[in-house]
């Protein structure tokens, strides 16, 4: 197979570095255009010509802003494979100003068309599940992931959904894991958290997605029978659930300490888009995604295994903490 040519959005944020560094390990691309909004920046520069020094794979700081659609043109002109991603406006979905610039909607709609237009042989489109109960349709954040999702299907763009979970990862960059030396205990900090359900859809993006996303491209590339069987596939990203006293337990075992449930009634503004995601993650009525295809079918059928939360606080929450 000829090597491909790829364009990774959000390229320095968790997803798309992910993405970046497994597809440059991949030995499947010949370059990769680093999408992001500061390709000059010293954190850009610094991420960038370290994954080029490891790999031999070409990569190519590129300026990319959603809010200028001749960028999005440029960044996918001539290439085989788009990673996509949509950006909320956080302090907009905690309900604590109003929204600015372009709504995950518009910002896929633009993605959808300019990779139309270019002739994207395959685009990874990061969403969500749909909900399955109407309480939480204030979540916007989740109906306009879904009607982008729609859209490129709408398109008959070649595309393969990923279906993002509970990020391992919050617990260090959001700091819901704590350690006090005065009490010598462990929290974590959840709104809305129940102890004994088994309904937390986690992963760890940072060690599974870009992984998983590589696997898929080599599958669908490998003959045209896998791209007509993953074309328009829903990919469950989830590891596994867990209750919280599962991780609670994990956090004991790999830390030696007394770990506590830290759980507060709102998640910002009550109501807002963010505190009814923490609220339906936690609601065992509405499942997040159908248990029983977790890990996904397509995923396990290609070999893929997901890191274990024990090895997640092993390898990241405990030297996070200092233990």
């Amino acid at each position: 197979m000829a090597k491909l040519t790829a364009a990774v959005v959000g390229s320095t944020g968790s997803q798309g570095l992910s993405v970046l560094k497994a597809f440059a390990s991949s030995g499947l691309f010949s370059s990769i255009r680093a999408l992001t909004r500061s390709p000059t920046s010293t954190k850009s520069t610094s991420v960038f010509s370290s994954i080029s020094k490891a790999e031999d794979t070409e990569i190519i700081p590129t300026k990319f802003d959603l809010a200028d659609r001749k960028t999005v043109e440029q960044a996918f002109e001539g290439v085989d494979v788009v990673y996509a991603l949509s950006l909320p406006d956080d302090m907009a979905c905690l309900g604590l100003k109003d929204w600015e610039g372009p709504t995950e909607l518009e910002q896929g709609k633009i993605l959808a068309e300019v990779a139309k237009e270019k002739n994207v042989k395959l685009l990874f489109w990061a969403t969500l599940p749909p909900i399955t109960s109407p309480k939480y349709n204030g979540m916007i954040h989740f109906t306009d992931k879904q009607r982008v999702e729609e859209l490129i299907s709408e398109m008959g763009i070649p595309a393969i959904f990923l279906q993002l979970s509970l990020y391992n990862e919050s617990m260090t960059v959001y700091q819901r894991v704590k350690y006090d030396k005065d009490t010598d205990e462990v929290t974590y900090t959840i709104e809305h958290g129940k102890l004994n359900d088994k309904v937390y859809a986690q992963v760890s993006i940072t060690t599974d997605l870009g992984p998983a996303v590589a696997l898929l491209t080599k599958s669908y590339f490998s003959s045209s029978t896998k791209a007509s069987e993953l074309n328009h596939k829903q990919i469950i990203i989830v590891a596994d659930f867990y209750t919280n006293q599962e991780v609670l337990d994990s956090l004991t075992k790999a830390t030696g300490k007394k770990a506590t449930l830290v759980s507060p009634p709102s998640f910002g503004k009550p109501g807002s888009p963010y505190d009814l995601m923490l609220e339906y993650i936690a609601d065992p009525s509405a499942p997040y995604v159908d248990p029983s295809k977790v890990p996904d079918q397509t995923l396990t059928a290609l070999g893929f295994k997901f890191q274990s939360l024990d090895e997640f606080i092993v390898k990241e929450v405990k030297p996070f903490l200092g233990l």
